[in-house]
Parts: C-alpha cells; sequence; structure tokens
C-alpha cells in the first residue's frame, strides 16, 4: 500500500515539475489576447464562495438521508428514542449551518437556503411527534420508525433548489462550476417539484 501511495505521489510530482520548471526559467507571460476579442469573465469570488458553502451544506443533508433507520420487528422503544434524539440534534446541527451561510450575493439565493431549512424542519417535526408519541406497532414494526425513514429518503429541499439557481444566468453557472464541492460528487440535491427561485 505504502509502495501504491509514493509511485501515485511521484506521477503527480512527474507530471507537475513542468510546469513548475516553465514557470521558473524565465518563459515569457502567455500573450494577451488581441483587442476586441472576446475572453469569458472570471466567476465572481464572493458568489463563488457563497455556493461552496451551500454545496457544502448539503452534502451533510445527503449524509443524514443515508441514516440507516432499523425497521426489524420488536426494536425496543428506549433504543428508538436514543436512535431518533441522536438523528435530531445532526439534523438541528445541519439547520444551524445553513443559517450561519449568510445572505446570498444574489437573487434567489435566500430561497434556495430557506427550501433546505424547510426540509430538514419537515424531517425535525417527524423526528419530535415520533419521540412524543405511544409506541404504535404493526406486526411488532415501529410505525414512528417507518415514517422517520419515509422522511430520510425524500429529505432535501422544499421548492427552490441550487442546479437550477445555478442555470439562471452564465454568471451563475460560471461561479457554481468554479466551486469545488459543488462539483464533486454527490452533486448538490433537487427539490422534488423544482420551482424558480425568487429574492
Amino acid at each position: 500500500m505504502a509502495t501504491r501511495w509514493r509511485s501515485a505521489v511521484v506521477a503527480v510530482v512527474v507530471a507537475v515539475l513542468p510546469v513548475v520548471q516553465s514557470c521558473s526559467a524565465g518563459q515569457p507571460p502567455p500573450t494577451a489576447p488581441p483587442a476586441g476579442s472576446s475572453t469569458t469573465p472570471a466567476p465572481d469570488p464572493a458568489l463563488t464562495a457563497w455556493l461552496g458553502r451551500v454545496c457544502l451544506a448539503d452534502k451533510q443533508v445527503q449524509e443524514l438521508g443515508m441514516t440507516r433507520i432499523p425497521m426489524e420487528a420488536g426494536y425496543p422503544r428506549e433504543q428508538v428514542v436514543e436512535l431518533l434524539t441522536a438523528l435530531r440534534e445532526a439534523v438541528v446541527s445541519s439547520i444551524e449551518v445553513f443559517r450561519a451561510i449568510g445572505p446570498a450575493p444574489t437573487p434567489g439565493g435566500d430561497a434556495v437556503v430557506d427550501a433546505y431549512v424547510t426540509g430538514l424542519n419537515e424531517l425535525l417535526t417527524g423526528v419530535d411527534s415520533t419521540i412524543a408519541a405511544p409506541a404504535a406497532e404493526v406486526d411488532g414494526r415501529d410505525l414512528g420508525l417507518l415514517l422517520i425513514s419515509t422522511r430520510l429518503l425524500i429529505l432535501g429541499p422544499r421548492g427552490a433548489d441550487l442546479p437550477t439557481l445555478a442555470a439562471g444566468s452564465p454568471e451563475l453557472t460560471r461561479a457554481y462550476e468554479s466551486a469545488f464541492t459543488c462539483q464533486r460528487p454527490p452533486l448538490p440535491l433537487k427539490a422534488p417539484a423544482s420551482t424558480p427561485p425568487t429574492s
């Protein structure tokens, strides 16, 4: 394993070294494009950073959605409450992450954040209800856990979503494609019924 890792590092160094050498060997800088030629504007740094934060928070939501809910018959109620309490803490933490992202530097961005918070609050309401309600079972299986399992499967933004927002203008698309966390799988979630975001 160590040999393979060293080989990978060597391969990267070999690939990067010519670039570094060309930059340090006094090579002339690239010539500027002719006057009047079209160039693509650089992505807006503030917009790119904001999109990156939303995409990072989105990944936390997707991790929540993969939470395994035990559906075995006869699962002890005490363990049900313990599991849901831990899930509740994770949901609250995710909501706080979205609320800490800050105002969007583009129209419609705040609606996307609100859509995630709405979806998380729906899950939170279900978790609280299941914890507080008396145990209800069918064939020995906890109905509350079935409800939470279903909510986790559909967890995501409710209304606006990031891919739809990013496609709204060339500037947004450039920033979205430049944000590393937005391009690293898993890609940001789409809302079940995406609607055009509004400010």
